[in-house]
């Protein structure tokens, strides 16, 4: 194991973590946002394992990408309110996020494969697969190859130009628009990871690093070979107040399903939360204070 820092200047430093060397060459990314907890917990439990593999090729380890974000638990760094996961797309920028994407760009670019792991904050969700719609059909392909063998619960099909609109310039955007294989992989937030998540995580891993002869080819497991595809419908609240949800993940969902209900601060009102949406709970909130204009739960409609 190998470790060293990228440095922006004197004090920013972004720690590097890199396991055996020649190729292929695997790119492992999370922390890009400030409120998003999981991916440098599970990254850590991942690196306790890899010291126990003999490993044939590189794998290289960001845990935290954004350290001034993750200091005070912002989506966005403090230097310039930039998104991170949104100015690999803008490389040609001076801005400090910018400047910060570029350094993590150059590195990551040099690899055969990039993984970038994220958080769907204050949501109870199931582990889910992100496929970009960007890029050429082939890469397109190989990148979903790929993230089967990883056998997230479902997979978030991310079309920044007509379903998620202003969702471009990530690090996967960045990968796949230049013809390397990428994709994302959402977590639910630290506290609601339970042992068999982190063991579906782990095991993901060690596939990916299987199918292409990094570790021994025993070491992959595969339970699913069909993983449903979806793009994603999205509740936002119009209101402030304590949200309690009555539904759980994973279940079907029928327009006017009751979701949950909220205690309104205003008026101390009990509302009642229905579904405008068909299709399947892909994440809710836990039950929390929740600001008017937040999300609130997120329903998947099938498209594969």
């Amino acid at each position: 194991m190998k470790k060293f820092s990228l440095s922006l200047n004197r004090t920013l430093k972004i720690p590097v973590i890199q396991y055996g060397n020649g190729t292929p060459r695997i790119f492992i990314i999370s922390g890009i946002h400030g409120d998003e907890d999981s991916g440098p917990l599970v990254l850590s439990l991942l690196m306790d394992k890899l010291n126990h593999l003999k490993i044939s090729g590189t794998i290289t380890l960001i845990p935290i990408a954004n350290t001034e974000a993750i200091a005070i638990k912002s989506r966005l760094n403090p230097i310039d309110n930039k998104d991170l996961n949104r100015e690999f797309g803008n490389l040609g920028n001076k801005t400090h996020t910018t400047m910060i994407a570029k350094l993590i760009a150059e590195i990551a670019m040099t690899h055969n494969l990039i993984i970038d792991i994220h958080t769907f904050p204050n949501q109870i969700s199931p582990i889910v697969g992100v496929l970009l719609s960007e890029g050429g059909q082939e890469i397109r392909e190989v990148s979903e190859k790929l993230l089967n063998l990883f056998q997230p619960e479902i997979i978030w099909n991310l079309d920044s130009k007509k379903t998620e609109i202003g969702k471009a310039g990530s690090i996967c955007s960045l990968a796949i628009t230049n013809n390397l294989p990428a994709f994302g992989i959402e977590l639910p937030p630290n506290y609601f990871l339970s042992g068999k998540n982190i063991q579906k995580f782990l095991h993901g891993f060690l596939n990916i690093f299987a199918e292409m002869g990094i570790i021994p080819i025993a070491k992959r497991k595969i339970t699913k070979t069909e993983i449903e595809h979806f793009e994603r419908q999205m509740f936002r609240s119009i209101a402030e107040g304590y949200f309690f949800p009555e539904k759980n993940i994973m279940s079907n969902v029928q327009k006017n399903d009751l979701i949950g209900f909220m205690l309104a601060l205003e008026t101390n009102e009990k509302i009642k939360i229905f579904s405008p949406f068909k299709g399947i709970l892909l994440s809710v909130s836990h039950p929390r204070l929740i600001k008017k204009g937040e999300k609130v739960f997120v329903v998947g409609e099938k498209v594969k």
